[in-house]
């Protein structure tokens, strides 16, 4: 089953009540509702709005034309989506918003059935389609663990930000447009958007209710003019304002350190990040491990609260990723001579191979493969540059000349 959740309110801050605005007659959602039950591939269709009585209206002009409506959190969009396809428990679920009135049919069900053709757990138009036709489509499944897992402000704002942040742990997919119309803009956020809009229905409804993109971009080329009514106009500005203020949003964190007897209180700035996850799991660890954890210089009292990661869950490269989803940049790396970064494939192989044939013998191993590939792996950072995220070490003594040597093959001082 393929649920289609179009998600609209009408406290929209750049245009109020855009939704309902008169298209051809008819409110502008409707026109957008009445063109996705074209799809073939939808097999339930329900508008998403919120509990806010700014849409009250919304909702009764909804249900009055026939469709269904589920209301949830004003904020928290991605709950909204997930309380809302609870519901019905799809297979999928498809991501549709109301501010698109010349969404395609035929692209939604294109990209539904290669989400499911290919077994994805999310899959989404590109950017090389115009503004007002994107389409993603994601595994019930997905939605969960994004609702699950979700933290941040903005993920919980814009549904699919999540799944899209983490490629690793999800089967991610796109439809490409054959050309790049990118920089064409068919949804509706300010007046002049919606002034396009019209000329495009004017254009052809009611003769041809069910027109397609390339009917719009053959009317694009008939008519020149048409592309200026709404040009200049920020794609996704929604979206970006809110990373943007998540950014700026910062604590204050103090740091209590002694010098020369003297209590000096550092204050220092950080983006706002939630730890929840992590603080839960170390307060379950220091009930359960003496000291709450197995080497005093990885636990987190020993570091930044409130800044530095707790509990890490997997790294790439020099990055790292903790429980919560927060990522940062690993300038620890551990406690070995790590100038490869993590999931350094030659490495990784030849350690798994290892472990078939055994470790942690009272001798050395002969002809170890594990080392074999470091030392291959190493030589190769000396003779060319790498990335500056995998030039951070930290360990004892024995890390400090293979890390002077990786770092003077990429700074030539």
């Amino acid at each position: 089953m393929a649920l289609a959740i179009l998600q609209a309110r009408t406290s929209s801050s750049r245009l109020p009540g855009k939704v309902l605005r008169p298209l051809m007659g008819r409110a502008m959602i409707l026109r957008e509702l009445d063109r996705l039950k074209e799809c073939c591939e939808i097999t339930q269709l329900v508008l998403a709005t919120s509990t806010d009585p700014t849409d009250d209206e919304l909702t009764q002009t909804v249900e009055a034309a026939g469709y269904d409506v589920y209301r949830g959190s004003l904020d928290d969009v991605l709950g909204r989506y997930y309380h809302c396809a609870q519901r019905y428990m799809p297979t999928h679920v498809v991501r549709l918003t109301g501010d698109c009135p010349v969404i395609d049919p035929h692209i939604v069900d294109r990209v539904i059935a290669q989400h499911i053709a290919e077994h994805n757990d999310y899959t989404s138009t590109t950017e090389r389609f115009p503004d007002g036709l994107d389409t993603e489509v994601m595994t019930y499944a997905a939605l969960e663990k994004a609702y699950q897992e979700a933290a941040l402000p903005s993920e919980r704002e814009h549904v699919t930000l999540y799944i899209r942040r983490h490629p690793e742990r999800f089967r991610v997919g796109t439809v490409d447009c054959a050309e790049d119309y990118g920089a064409m803009r068919w949804t509706v956020d300010e007046p002049q958007d919606f002034a396009l809009i019209e000329k495009i229905y004017e254009r052809f409804y009611p003769q041809h209710p069910v027109f397609t993109m390339e009917d719009i971009l053959t009317l694009f080329r008939e008519d020149e003019t048409l592309a200026h009514i709404n040009q200049g106009i920020m794609r996704n500005e929604g979206l970006k304002k809110s990373i943007a203020a998540e950014k700026s949003a910062v604590i204050s964190v103090d740091i209590q350190r002694h010098r020369n007897g003297q209590r000096r209180k550092t204050i220092m700035k950080i983006n706002e990040r939630s730890l929840k996850k992590s603080e839960e799991l170390w307060k379950e660890a220091q009930e359960n491990i003496l000291s709450g954890c197995q080497l005093y210089s990885k636990g987190p009292e020993t570091h930044i609260q409130g800044v530095s990661p707790i509990y890490i869950d997997h790294g790439k490269d020099g990055h790292v990723w903790d429980v919560d989803g927060n990522e940062y940049i690993d300038y620890d790396m551990g406690l070995g001579p790590i100038l490869l970064g993590y999931q350094y494939k030659a490495v990784d192989d030849a350690v798994i191979a290892q472990l078939r044939r055994g470790m942690g013998y009272s001798r050395c191993t002969g002809g170890s493969g594990v080392c074999k590939a470091m030392c291959q792996a190493y030589s190769e950072c000396r003779k060319s540059a790498l990335p500056e995220d995998r030039l951070v070490c930290n360990g004892g003594g024995g890390a400090h000349r293979p890390q002077l040597y990786g770092q003077k093959a990429y700074y030539p001082r």
